[in-house]
């Protein structure tokens, strides 16, 4: 009897060691790590929910990870019929990205094709070490998307995020306009939603450096000329770009 009940006593103590050993490693954890920080859409953020490193992301990019993403999917689920790009949109936008494409490979596709034969050629070397035709053949990728019409996906691409700046734009104060690699940002409309949002209780940060660190891209970060006020600018390349034509603008307003 008293060896069944030991026995007993054993398997329960196994099986439940998982969870002793994570509720022992939870206790361990440094209650600093878990003081929350804030709340974004009724869900609390802790201090260990930020991920940065030496090799990692910034605290900045992680707060917006935390704080902004969460809101910005909210907000393109509620506004999905007015940013979501329709398929006139993104077929007009292929062509003319397309036709650009065409234009600007006129004086250079020869040069490209002659390149492209003779990587080949090379490739079919026997004595290249692996890091050199590791390089011819990066060399030719590089070529074969240079000479690769951009399709639909870059359309997709652009348009996605155009149709959410613009929103922005329209209904949180216009202004400035932040030029992008990845496209236009609606910079101060931006600013003045997150600023809505916060108010309305959507998200708060309760650190107040961290709060201030959030916002740093707004109050105090420099982004020289990429950041401008030029309305004639804005209107030509945000407000109206060449690649959306102006019937198709005309049915959004």
């Amino acid at each position: 009897m008293n060896v069944t009940l030991s026995l007993w006593k054993t398997a329960v103590m196994t099986s439940c060691l998982p969870i002793l050993l994570t509720l022992v490693a939870a206790a361990a954890e440094p209650a600093a790590d878990r003081e929350p920080i804030g709340s974004v859409l009724g869900k609390t953020v802790y201090r260990n929910d930020i991920k940065t490193g030496p090799q990692g992301p910034s605290l900045e990019s992680e707060l917006h990870r935390l704080f902004t993403q969460p809101l910005l999917q909210k907000y393109v689920e509620e506004h999905a019929q007015e940013v979501t790009p329709t398929k006139e949109e993104i077929a007009q936008a292929t062509t003319y990205f397309q036709q650009e494409h065409a234009k600007r490979l006129q004086n250079e596709r020869p040069a490209l094709l002659k390149e492209q034969t003779e990587l080949s050629e090379q490739l079919q070397s026997e004595t290249l070490s692996d890091q050199d035709r590791r390089n011819l053949q990066l060399r030719r990728q590089v070529i074969e998307m240079r000479l690769k019409p951009p399709g639909e996906q870059l359309a997709h691409f652009i348009l996605d995020s155009w149709k959410l700046q613009k929103h922005l734009y329209d209904n949180y104060g216009g202004g400035r306009i932040l030029w992008q690699q990845a496209g236009q940002e609606a910079f101060d409309a931006m600013h003045n939603w997150l600023k809505a949002q916060e108010a309305a209780g959507q998200f708060q940060i309760t650190d107040p450096e961290l709060r201030q660190k959030f916002y740093h891209y707004w109050t105090t970060q420099k982004h020289g000329a990429f950041l401008t006020d030029n309305k004639e600018r804005i209107q030509k390349e945000f407000l109206e770009p060449p690649w959306m034509k102006p019937s198709i603008l005309k049915l959004q307003h």
